[in-house]
Parts: C-alpha cells; sequence; structure tokens
C-alpha cells in the first residue's frame, strides 16, 4: 500500500512539476511578447505622427490595446494554472513526506486542544504529532473545525457512524 502510494504521489509530483515548467516558459515567452507589442505601438504611433496620420495612430492605439488586453487576459490564465500547479505540487510534497512519518506541514489543532476536556490531553488528540496532525488535511476552517469537533465527540452508536459514511460516499 505504502508503496502504491510514493508511487503516486510521485508521479503526481513529477507530472505537476513538468507542467509548471511549461507554464513558467510560456509566461515568459507572453511577457516578451506585450513588450514587442508595447514596442511595436509605440513606434507605429510615432511613424504615424511623422506622416501626420491621425487614423493611423487611432488605429494603431485602438489595435494595440485590443491586442495587448487580450494577452494580458490570457497572460494572467496563465498565471492561475501555474498557482494551481503549485498547490498540487506542494499537496503531493506534504504527502509524500507524512508517508516518511512527517507530518509537520499539516496543521496540528493546537488551537482546538482543551484542558477541561475528559480525554483530548491524555490521548494527544491536538497538537504536535498528534491524531489531528495526523488526520488533517482540510483547507478552510470550517472543514478544520468540524474535524476538531468530531475529535472531541465523536459518534456513541453504530447507527450514527454508518449515516455519516453514507453521507460521505
Amino acid at each position: 500500500m505504502s508503496y502504491d502510494l510514493k508511487f503516486i504521489y510521485g508521479s503526481r509530483l513529477e507530472k505537476y512539476n513538468t507542467l509548471k515548467q511549461k507554464s513558467l516558459r510560456i509566461s515568459k515567452t507572453i511577457s516578451l511578447l506585450r513588450l514587442l507589442v508595447f514596442l511595436l505601438a509605440v513606434g507605429l504611433i510615432y511613424f504615424f505622427s511623422l506622416i501626420d496620420s491621425i487614423s493611423g495612430i487611432i488605429s494603431t492605439i485602438l489595435l494595440s490595446a485590443g491586442v495587448f488586453i487580450y494577452i494580458v487576459k490570457y497572460h494572467s490564465r496563465i498565471l492561475t494554472r501555474k498557482k494551481l500547479q503549485e498547490a498540487f505540487i506542494k499537496i503531493n510534497k506534504n504527502e509524500l513526506d507524512a508517508l516518511k512519518g512527517d507530518y509537520s506541514k499539516f496543521d496540528n489543532g493546537e488551537e482546538f486542544n482543551d484542558p477541561e476536556h475528559p480525554y483530548s490531553a491524555d490521548l494527544d488528540i491536538f497538537g504536535d504529532g498528534s491524531l489531528f496532525q495526523f488526520l488533517n488535511r482540510t483547507s478552510t476552517l470550517i472543514g478544520k473545525m468540524k474535524l476538531a469537533e468530531r475529535l472531541k465527540n465523536p459518534f456513541l452508536k453504530a447507527d450514527e457512524i454508518r449515516e455519516s459514511q453514507e453521507a460521505i460516499a
């Protein structure tokens, strides 16, 4: 099982690193293209101003502005894709570390530690090396709070457990 997961996370890590490198190359190319469009527009505007062609100046401004805006929007999509790829890289690196027993990259839920709770301190439910840190893969505050609540107040009846499992599945 562990080998399969190492292979899966390792393959994904390699895949997303490759995709990220491709996105970086595209991003650099687009940056140069934006500069080229701007310089070309300035050059054409200068040229049309020398020959007193108002229609040439206006056409150049409108056309280059349209092309520039399109390129900026496309560049934004590439940068968003790169951010997503970086997030996937981080997730897979963290999971590979977890397979090696290093859960330090995951939130430990220390803020949910309650000294008045009957068993959370004894069973290391929260804090470094805790059950919360071992299980936690949440990315939202609500998810984190729900996990902490479930660890503090587990289901006590079999039908509650089954109901919860069916809701998740």
